[in-house]
């Protein structure tokens, strides 16, 4: 029981931290700053996306909750997909509600 409710916490927390960076007020100016370069505009597309956001998002909360015990690559692999597909599903369903 444990187990499934740290999983749902760190969904979450990865599905809220994603659409703070992607849909925010406070993150528009950064992102203003980034997207005026062009040779950041890899990045400056990454923090529009849902899926690039996630990713990264997952492996920030895969460290965040659990720095030093058992953390592999692969580990930070999964949590980052997991965070990808989580944080789509999660803006998903909120555009279907803002309708």
């Amino acid at each position: 029981m444990q187990l499934i409710m740290q999983l749902i916490i760190f969904m979450l927390a990865v599905i809220g931290f994603t659409l703070i960076v992607v849909e925010s007020k406070i993150f528009e100016w950064p992102k203003r700053i980034i997207a005026k370069f062009k040779f950041l505009s890899l990045i400056s597309y990454q923090l529009n996306c849902y899926q690039c956001v996630g990713f990264w998002s997952g492996i920030l909360m895969c460290w965040l909750s659990n720095p030093l015990n058992d953390l592999t690559i692969p580990n930070f692999i999964v949590c980052g997909c997991v965070g990808s597909f989580v944080s789509l599903i999660g803006a998903g369903l909120l555009n279907m509600i803002d309708r």
